[in-house]
């Protein structure tokens, strides 16, 4: 397991998870993740499928991918005292990506508990016909469960500025 407590992980490219990439199981505490670069999925943080996250009293500002600006998971993730803000799912036009500026839940289940996701954007330019949806959450496939969380102030360029879920 790797444990990450009062770091920071910054300023980092990769083409996932280009803050951390998570195969097995990760725990953050007191840390944060900010201005990373992912050129597909999780600018900050990429769960795997499988793979166990817990993420504690954080923060996760200003990262970027084309799905899942902060965090993208496809396992087990628990989120809690956190602040997700200021990261974006940034899409071109006609492609399906810029999808989940705050979290892109893709598969597995995961909790949010007492966190903020605020400022956050997904993307796509005008008229594109994809992508563009879920500005703070897309959620598309799993469970995912929030409890005492704001989700306010974000924005997405076609649909849900706030959480989408994919029927």
């Amino acid at each position: 397991e790797l444990v990450l407590e009062n770091c920071t992980v910054s300023s980092s490219t990769a083409e996932f998870g280009a803050g951390l990439a998570n195969w097995q199981s990760a725990r953050v505490v007191s840390s944060a993740i900010s201005n990373n670069l992912a050129e597909h999925i999780g600018g900050g943080v990429w769960n795997r499928a499988g793979a166990r996250l817990e993420i504690l009293n954080s923060t996760i500002v200003s990262n970027c991918a084309a799905f899942g600006g902060a965090i993208y998971s496809g396992g087990t993730f628990f989120v809690t005292n956190c602040t997700i803000t200021a990261n974006q799912a940034m899409g071109s036009f006609g492609s399906d990506e810029g999808k989940g500026g705050g979290i892109y839940f893709s598969s597995g289940s995961g909790v949010v508990v007492n966190s903020t996701l605020s400022g956050n954007v997904a993307y796509t330019p005008p008229l594109s016909p994809l992508g563009g949806i879920g500005g703070a959450v897309f959620v598309g496939g799993g469970a995912l469960t929030f409890h005492q969380t704001t989700i306010a102030n974000n924005e997405a360029s076609r649909t849900a500025g706030g959480i989408y879920v994919l029927g």
